[in-house]
């Protein structure tokens, strides 16, 4: 993708970001420290997407959800601690859930009332990025629909 300052962002499976500014190709989000990065501190980025402010937006698709980029420092969106269970099906704060064998972490939907879902982003994993006329962000997520960001909380579009 290339930014309204002409840098080139090149998004990687296993190695996070790269900018190219003409000169230099500098690597951002390797090793960026999430704790539910599927076991890696890698991020895969699926998109690239710069919005009317001239924010980055980065994809991640292996459970470090969405970072943000204002051009000094980057902000990292992902679904709340209740969001993930241990392989045992019990949370970190002691709580059980259902257990999900198919991986672990995964997603507790029933978990969180609807006040906590809207100060975080709905799932880890997401598909692209886009932005309406109206200036909200629009994620696609792996397992739950379409999450809009209005710039202060996120709302989950899903059946």
């Amino acid at each position: 993708m290339e930014d309204k300052d002409g840098n080139i962002w090149l998004g990687t499976m296993n190695s996070g970001i790269y900018r190219f500014d003409g000169k230099n190709l500098t690597n951002f989000l390797n090793h960026a420290d999430h704790p539910f990065n599927l076991g890696t501190y890698h991020q895969s980025i699926l998109d690239i997407f710069q919005d009317r402010n001239g924010n980055l937006w980065f994809s991640s698709w292996n459970g470090g959800g969405v970072w943000r980029y204002n051009g000094r420092s980057f902000t990292n969106f992902v679904p709340s601690a209740d969001y993930y269970q241990t392989k045992n099906g019990v949370s970190e704060d002691g709580r059980s859930f259902p257990v999900d064998n198919k991986r672990s972490p995964s997603y507790l939907p029933k978990s969180l009332p609807s006040s906590e879902l809207k100060n975080h982003i709905s799932d880890d994993m997401i598909f692209s990025i886009s932005e309406d006329n109206a200036g909200n962000i629009w994620f696609a997520t792996r397992r739950h629909g379409a999450c809009r960001y209005d710039g202060k909380t996120f709302t989950t579009f899903s059946e």
